[in-house]
Parts: structure tokens; C-alpha cells; sequence
């Protein structure tokens, strides 16, 4: 499974203020993010593939992501500068110490309330397992998004060597062509990561509650995209679910970090952006595309845009047709 299709080494370092161009600028997989209402959004990534491994390291503030690896991948994800109690993956909560786990082909769900830091390695799903039936106890790559405990010695370790890895995205290209250097690189960083599972980890098991939760926000999702063309309720959410107004709230506040109606009417925004961004400004209208998501109050409409992104949607209509490709990120490369 290839990452993606260039040489041998490849760096990149991107900052950006635009969820679709982060998620764009992560490589691996496929990724949504939608922001805390009344925080601007910022984040940043550094990108340090070699051969058939890469190494990502990003911030960002608060947010809700929605994601799913390529499949053949598996990915090792290590959180950190992560205040306690505002993280979960699929419904579970994440602490500061603990590790992810993350198979290709299936999506999950990540929310993170504030701004934080994460790492991640993602190599081809074969390579990892190897790797994890050396720990102790012996794993087997979990068939969905989980967390691992690991000891704090570990974490630190393992957050270590691949903060050192990612560091190279910022070095001079020369640097990584230098014979062996990004070799032994890897290789330390593979020993590293076998070190630490053979010093003793567990994979905790999900909570029979956080996967009702995500079972009933995946639905919720499906339905959203089925009728993303008009305003959705949550009345008529829970009758199309079979759900009670309490169990549709408490999915939605532990797998999103947010309330159902405001998820939908994120969401819905963070499309609207989406198409807007992606416009020619002399032939597209702000309304009409507003009404094709469903909003009808167009008064409410501009003011809510503007309080999630802090432009108005015709700033952003505007703004299409003179954006440089690629976003404000920057990438170099070395042979």
C-alpha cells in the first residue's frame, strides 16, 4: 500500500485557518473536520514519509472530526498537550498518556474540545500487526478505532523519537538525501515503537454505551446526507431513528462534543463553505447555494456563517476565484 506517489522522501509543512484544506493536507485517508462554534479556527502539519511509513505531526484548535484510513493501512496515533477529560474517539474517552489505534477502511470519529497536539504513524496494516504481536501481551490490530494503554515511560518514548522524525520535515531537502539518513530514521523509530509495546500494554475495550453512541451518530449522518438539501429537526430525527430526544443528545454530546442541532447546523454550514469556496464567483450566488442546504432564513443564514468563520458568505464567495491552489500551505520535497 503505497501513500502516496512520489519519491522515496517526502516532507511537507502546512499551517492553514481552513478545515478542508487540513484535511486535505493529511495524507493516508480521507477527513472532515468541523470547528467549536465561537472559535476560529487554526491548525497546523508537519509530514515525514519514507518509503512505505509516514509521520505526521499536527495541532489544531478545538474541533469534530470524522475520518477513515485508507484501507490496507494501520496507524498508530499518540495524543498529547491534551488537557484531561476533552478528548474521544468514537464515543470513548481519550486520555493525555493513552495511544490510538486505527485501522484502514472504517471510518471513525474524534472530538477534541480544545487545542491539542497529536502524532501519528501509519505504515501498511501487515507491518503494524507484526509489530503489535511482539507486545506483551501478544495483539491482534482491533477491527475498529480503539484506544491502547501504554505506560507513561513509553508514551514519552515513543512521543520522543516521533517528534525527532517529524522534525525533519523542517530541515533543508539535502538533509534527508544524505545516504542512510532517513533509513536508520525509520528504522530507530520502529525499534523505539517495539520497545515500548513489549513493556506492557492493554487494549481497552470499547463501552457497550459509546458504541450505541456511534452506531446512533452514524445514522443521524446518513440521514443528514440524504436530506442535506432542507433544514433537519430533532423530533423528526429521532422518529426516523427510533431514538428518544435524550438518547439522540447524549450520542451526539459524546461522539461529536456537541449538541444535535448544533452538529447539523454546523455541518450543514461547513458544507455551504465548501461549495462556496469552491465557486466561480461570477456565476454563483450565495443564496442559491444556501437554499440547496437548506437554509431558508437567509437573515440567520449570513449571520450564523459569519459567527462560525468570521467572514460573510460573499467574502468567501469573493475570495474563490482569487485563491492560489493548494491553500496556504507550503510542501518541499526530498529526493
Amino acid at each position: 500500500m503505497r501513500l502516496v506517489e512520489q519519491s522515496p522522501v517526502d516532507a511537507a509543512v502546512h499551517a492553514t485557518q481552513e478545515v478542508e484544506e487540513h484535511a486535505a493536507a493529511i495524507v493516508g485517508g480521507t477527513f472532515e473536520f468541523l470547528p467549536v462554534p465561537g472559535r476560529s479556527f487554526r491548525a497546523g502539519l508537519r509530514r515525514l514519509r519514507v518509503a512505505d511509513m509516514v509521520v505526521q505531526h499536527g495541532d489544531s484548535t478545538g474541533h469534530a472530526m470524522l475520518g477513515a484510513m485508507h484501507p490496507g493501512l494501520g496507524t498508530l496515533l499518540l495524543p498529547f498537550h491534551y488537557p484531561q477529560g476533552i478528548g474521544r474517539l468514537n464515543g470513548a474517552e481519550v486520555h493525555h498518556a493513552d495511544a490510538l489505534l486505527v485501522p484502514g477502511g472504517l471510518e471513525f470519529r474524534g472530538t477534541c474540545s480544545a487545542r491539542h497536539e497529536w502524532i501519528a504513524l501509519a505504515v501498511p496494516l501487515e507491518r503494524m500487526g507484526a509489530w503489535l504481536e511482539l507486545a506483551s501481551p501478544a495483539l491482534t490490530f482491533p477491527a475498529q478505532a480503539s484506544v491502547l494503554q501504554v505506560s507513561e515511560t513509553a508514551h514519552a518514548e515513543l512521543l520522543r523519537i516521533c517528534l525527532a522524525t517529524a522534525d525533519y520535515a523542517e530541515r533543508p531537502p539535502d538533509v534527508l538525501s544524505e545516504p542512510g539518513c532517513a533509513e536508520n530514521m525509520a528504522l530507530s523509530l520502529v525499534d523505539t515503537l517495539i520497545d515500548a509495546l513489549a513493556t506492557g500494554v492493554t487494549l481497552l475495550p470499547r463501552p457497550r454505551a459509546a458504541r450505541e453512541a456511534q452506531r446512533v451518530v452514524r445514522l443521524a449522518e446518513d440521514y443528514l446526507r440524504a436530506n442535506i438539501h432542507r433544514p433537519v429537526y430533532r423530533e423528526e430525527l429521532c422518529a426516523a431513528l427510533g431514538v428518544s430526544l435524550r438518547k439522540l443528545h447524549d450520542a451526539f454530546i459524546g461522539v461529536t462534543g456537541l449538541s444535535p442541532q448544533t452538529y447539523l447546523k454546523v455541518r450543514r454550514l461547513a458544507l455551504v463553505r465548501g461549495a462556496l469556496r469552491r465557486s466561480d464567483a461570477g456565476h454563483a450566488l450565495v443564496k442559491s447555494i444556501a437554499l440547496s442546504h437548506g437554509f431558508w432564513h437567509l437573515g440567520h443564514f449570513a449571520r450564523d456563517y459569519r459567527q462560525l468563520f468570521g467572514e460573510t458568505p460573499s467574502e468567501t464567495l469573493a475570495g474563490a476565484s482569487a485563491r492560489a491552489p493548494g491553500g496556504e500551505g507550503r510542501t518541499r520535497r526530498a529526493a
